[in-house]
């Protein structure tokens, strides 16, 4: 083997040896931020994320030297592309400018891409895991962050109320819990549970209060059935008897039983929002196969699948709706309903409640983009005179109680349309009828020979 062969096979080493370095550091920062407190992040928790990172540096800084010899220059390129995006990451992270550990996972996840995308034997973009449930799991994870913030917010409005019950009927109090009993998934319940074998020693007492419509009610009867219990004073299996105990100790109290705690319905929204967020179902999700379809003929990142659909399915969507207001609208009807359309949109991703996924809410707000911008075809001269005129029209119209006016200031006339309809009609028909058939044009006359003149002699007189 010559000894260029054998630096040839040894470069390739290094480089495999880069790459391999490069996709398992960058899993490894992923999988540490993925460990990181929601909280805003504190740059000492996340020194491995930045040992990791500075390694991936490294090695793709030394990719660029054998990427030049063994691919090209394209291919050195984009590892020092690579190294420099790391770089920049990294010293974000390490400044404290990072804002949350999702996005963290998302800046490493572009990472993987760029990496994945010149070097396809490392793409784990359609694994199930990483790929397609990504955003699913992102969801699933604030959403448990958002229960389990409306769940201290009760516990801390509960507490209160215990404690005046504990220092009125003298005992100790209880441990509580904002969730379902466990032997009771749809209730709250005061819950013993006792050594296996002896009855007399309590390995766990608690107050489990179940969040849907937790009233103070509620909460003074289960602590009804802990007194009943600690004190002996009744039956704590007596439900009737608990209950009448419960409102009587309310009212000494001067505490409105049935006032529901606040912000109890935040759960049940969560609840709704994380039964919705099928990542399938959402509008993106439904219409990533029609774009599967060029990626694949072009052999292109399955990751572009997303990217041309969030890039195009608005603009379609909003080009339709264009094509249908500009043929039935005027000039200033068109404007008005494309501001009153981004408006109406754009309010639509702030309703309380609504099961919307952060998905759906960025091609809400995508089209209102689209439908606000329209405001900006009235710049045009010709479109600027014409709307003032129309706005003049409406105006005289509204004053003068004259809706069918003010209607045609901003709608066409049926008739206006169907001229339109009928202009267009004639023009297809002329683009794909076959010219009729041109006739010769006639011969020119023959040429006619000259008539001959007779030549009179003169009569000789002799």
């Amino acid at each position: 083997m010559s000894a260029l062969q054998e630096a040839t096979d040894k470069i390739k080493e290094f480089l495999a040896w880069n790459k391999d370095n490069i996709f398992i550091n960058l899993i490894q920062a992923e999988d540490h931020l993925r460990n990181v407190s929601s909280s805003l992040p504190n740059p000492e928790f996340l020194n491995c994320v930045v040992k990791h990172l500075a390694y991936v540096e490294g090695e793709a800084d030394e990719a660029v030297s054998h990427a030049l010899i063994l691919e090209g220059p394209r291919a050195s390129k984009e590892f020092a592309k690579l190294r420099d995006a790391v770089r920049e990451l990294r010293l974000r992270i390490m400044s404290g400018k990072l804002s949350s550990p999702e996005q963290g996972i998302e800046e490493v996840r572009k990472l993987r891409a760029q990496f994945e995308y010149y070097n396809p034997e490392y793409d784990v973009s359609k694994c199930s895991s990483c790929g397609a449930a990504a955003p699913l799991l992102k969801q699933l994870r604030l959403i448990k962050e958002e229960v389990e913030t409306v769940k201290a917010s009760l516990k801390a409005q509960a507490g209160p109320i215990i404690k005046k019950l504990s220092e009125k009927f003298n005992v100790p109090e209880p441990e509580i819990e904002i969730g379902s009993c466990p032997n009771d998934p749809q209730h709250s319940c005061y819950y013993l549970k006792y050594k296996k074998g002896n009855e007399n020693e309590i390995l766990e007492e608690k107050l489990f209060l179940h969040p849907k419509n937790l009233t103070p009610r509620i909460i003074a009867h289960e602590f009804g059935h802990y007194y009943f219990f600690r004190s002996g004073e009744g039956d704590p299996l007596d439900e009737a008897e608990v209950w009448k105990w419960a409102d009587e100790a309310l009212a000494s109290l001067g505490i409105d039983g049935n006032m529901p705690l606040q912000i109890v319905e935040n759960i049940n929204i969560s609840t709704v929002q994380l039964n919705s967020r099928d990542p399938d179902m959402t509008i993106y999700g439904m219409l990533d196969p029609a774009y599967k379809l060029p990626v694949d003929i072009f052999k292109l990142p399955s990751e572009m699948t997303r990217t041309l659909n969030e890039a195009w399915t608005p603009e379609i969507v909003g080009s339709v709706f264009e094509v249908l207001g500009e043929s039935m609208l005027t000039r200033l009807g068109d404007a008005l309903c494309g501001l009153l359309g981004a408006v109406t949109l754009s309010a639509a991703t702030m309703v309380p409640g609504l099961p919307l996924t952060p998905e759906d809410k960025h091609f809400a707000h995508q089209l209102a983009g689209h439908f606000g911008t329209r405001w900006f075809k009235l710049l045009a001269p010709a479109n600027m005179t014409l709307a003032i005129s129309e706005a003049r029209d409406l105006g005289r119209s509204l004053a003068a109680f004259d809706f069918d006016g003010a209607k045609a200031a901003i709608m066409k006339s049926f008739p206006a349309i169907s001229v339109d309809i009928e202009t267009l009609r004639r023009t297809v028909e002329g683009l794909v009828t076959p010219p009729a058939a041109v006739p010769p044009p006639l011969p020119p006359p023959s040429a006619m020979p000259p008539i001959p003149v007779p030549t009179v002699k003169p009569q000789a007189f002799g």
